[in-house]
């Protein structure tokens, strides 16, 4: 192969790169550097919507985290209030508890007392017909005669001689 090095070879030779390196000039200014914008762009937006949705996913994690905290204080004060509705409904249970208890023994005590009386009685509806009897005997026997008659008298008398004031 011959290359021919001669000045005007060179000049053409350097002219056709010339022309190449200016026509690869324009087709990147035309065509590669519009899409690396574009590219540039849609990477910029991309961004510029990601970090919105971070902003939006970080503002709504705080308000989630507020509303967790708030909750849990909320949880905290009916934990709070339940325990002293329990506890007030335990102290009311023990007293009405105490309170049936006593009723229970003041019952109880009634009943014994009732049953003692109805004993009593019992024995008094047997008694008292055969104490009468008994006494009606014994009197008759003292004052069968006419001493009966004579204390009769007197005691009549002696009412008689009270004043009474109305």
């Amino acid at each position: 192969m011959h290359i021919e090095t001669d000045f005007w070879g060179i000049v053409f030779r350097f002219t056709l790169f010339s022309l190449l390196i200016y026509q690869v000039y324009v087709l990147i200014k035309a065509y590669v550097v519009p899409f690396l914008y574009e590219q540039l762009r849609s990477l910029r937006k991309r961004e510029t919507e990601l970090l919105e949705k971070e902003k939006l996913i970080m503002s709504t994690m705080n308000r989630v985290e507020r509303t967790i905290s708030h909750q849990k204080k909320m949880f905290v004060l009916l934990e709070r209030k339940v325990k002293t509705w329990y506890d007030s409904e335990q102290e009311r249970k023990e007293v009405l508890d105490k309170e049936h208890e006593k009723i229970r023994e003041q019952i109880t005590e009634k009943r014994k007392i009732q049953a003692t009386f109805l004993t009593l009685a019992k024995e008094m509806q047997q008694a008292i017909p055969e104490a009468v009897d008994l006494a009606r005997k014994e009197l008759v026997q003292k004052y069968a005669h006419d001493k009966g008659k004579n204390v009769l008298k007197q005691c009549i008398e002696q009412f008689g001689s009270v004043k009474t004031t109305l």
